[in-house]
């Protein structure tokens, strides 16, 4: 699904500016809101696509979850694998500025598929491409856009098309303009705004700064994301992400020659992807690091190292990672 073309946006970016008129309430209002906390329970929202993550962390309608990684650390290849997984329950909106839809829907397709090798048929594919046209929007355009734009599209995506999640990649494509950091902080503080106001959950995808000297074994936390020091005080959930370009590195060198004890060590011990919950403000606030391996050809994070999973589109929390005939 596409946004409507010649889709007028002024009234919904007026609407965004107006939305403080209808928030004063009585208590009242949250009575069964506080009544379902009282009952204890420790966790809820929008599970990831993988079960080691379940108990400990959730995206939630509301909140406002910044992602962010260096230059080729997969941050739009693991948002992708993460949409694929919502849309079983929620519809979604991607509004990808720096990648083309067709390049994105691909990416998916190979997630969904879970191949160890190959590429799925087309009668795959036209199952895949069923699923998603149910539930997933896609902003389609290539460019710097406004901020009151973005605000524009996420007020007419959740008001109007019913979209539960929203992803916007990335910051840097947001027209908040070049070291401009109070821009860009007015800009965060109104998508923290509008995820709270509009009752959605907004990831949005930011860059991190280089790392200040060349150091395979350097993490980043959240003051290392680039821009206004204040981004990661606004987010409601602060996500970062860091490959492992040494084990990469490795993995290619084992399809020419054999590694000596040293280096088959390092494979052993180490995996290809970190995901670091550097911040979550509800649900215990739990923080922490998920490490994963990652299957070339399926574009999955795995839990094990090359067993990608198959995933099923009806709306279970199921995969398998059994060989299936797709090709």
């Amino acid at each position: 699904m596409k946004l409507p073309q010649g889709l007028d946006l002024d009234q919904y970016i007026e609407l965004t500016s107006m939305m403080d008129a209808s928030q004063i309430h009585s208590a009242g209002k949250w009575r069964d809101e506080v009544l379902e906390r009282s009952k204890g329970q420790k966790i809820w929202g929008a599970k990831l696509p993988w079960s080691k993550t379940w108990e400990t962390f959730r995206l939630r309608e509301g909140e406002l979850t910044l992602f962010a990684g260096a230059n080729a650390s997969r941050k739009s290849m693991i948002c992708g694998e993460i949409i694929l997984h919502l849309l079983k329950h929620s519809k979604v909106c991607l509004a990808s500025l720096e990648m083309k839809p067709s390049e994105s829907l691909y990416r998916m397709l190979m997630q969904s598929a879970g191949a160890r090798e190959g590429t799925p048929n087309e009668t795959f594919i036209d199952e895949f491409t069923a699923f998603t046209d149910k539930n997933l929007v896609i902003f389609d355009q290539l460019d710097t856009v406004k901020p009151e734009r973005v605000l524009a599209i996420i007020n007419y995506c959740a008001k109007e098309l019913g979209c539960k999640y929203i992803f916007v990649d990335s910051l840097a494509k947001c027209g908040t303009g070049f070291q401009d950091y109070s821009a860009e902080t007015e800009f965060v503080n109104k998508l923290q705004h509008s995820a709270k106001t509009l009752g959605i959950g907004i990831i949005l995808v930011a860059h991190i700064r280089k790392p200040p000297q060349a150091d395979d074994n350097w993490i980043p936390d959240k003051y290392s994301i680039r821009g206004a020091s204040t981004l990661s005080d606004m987010a409601d959930n602060v996500i970062l992400t860091a490959s492992n370009p040494k084990r990469k590195q490795l993995k290619e060198l084992t399809k020419i020659t054999e590694l000596d004890e040293k280096q088959q060590e390092y494979l052993a011990k180490h995996k290809d992807q970190k995901l670091i919950i550097a911040k979550q403000r509800h649900a215990g606030g739990w923080e922490g690091t998920y490490n994963f391996y990652f299957h070339d050809n399926s574009l999955q994070l795995t839990e094990q190292e090359n067993r990608p999973r198959r995933f099923y589109f009806e709306n279970n929390e199921e995969t398998v990672d059994d060989d299936i005939d797709l090709f």
